[in-house]
């Protein structure tokens, strides 16, 4: 914010239009100009009226006035990635519940699948194989 604020006061003032920032910020606030519906409306003046208080007060307040839509659309791109956050923690929080429900419902699967199967490996191991074997020990 101190960067577009600096930036713009330099384009402004056009006091230094090689400043050591970069040319992405003022590519930036030219379109938040450019999108300011308050810069636009405050840059058409009535037909009647002039500058009374000379060039200097009204680039003093042209810049205040820059400043003031600067911290508005600030505000507003503030709100909205707030929003965008809690939009997206209440998803997260939901698909963390999910998860929790499959990871618990695979757990259960896997436990019956390995009780199941090692009561099969113990019941198949101590039987007997042999047919004749198997008769003989029910006759017993």
């Amino acid at each position: 914010m101190c960067q577009y604020l600096a930036t713009l006061l330099c384009v402004r003032c056009g006091c230094c239009k090689s400043v050591s920032g970069n040319s992405e910020n003022e590519t930036e606030i030219d379109a938040l100009e450019r999108d300011s519906p308050l810069i636009s409306a405050r840059k058409r003046r009535p037909a009647g009226e002039s500058d009374t208080d000379g060039p200097v007060a009204s680039e003093v307040e042209h810049l205040l006035a820059d400043i003031r839509d600067l911290l508005k659309i600030s505000a507003r791109t503030s709100a909205r990635q707030r929003q965008e956050e809690e939009k997206n923690q209440k998803m997260m929080n939901d698909w963390m519940v999910a998860a929790a429900v499959i990871d618990r419902i695979c757990f259960i699967l896997i436990a019956l699948f390995f009780v199941g199967g090692t009561a099969a490996f113990i019941v198949l191991r101590f039987l007997p194989h042999n047919p004749v074997q198997r008769i003989q020990g029910l006759l017993s």
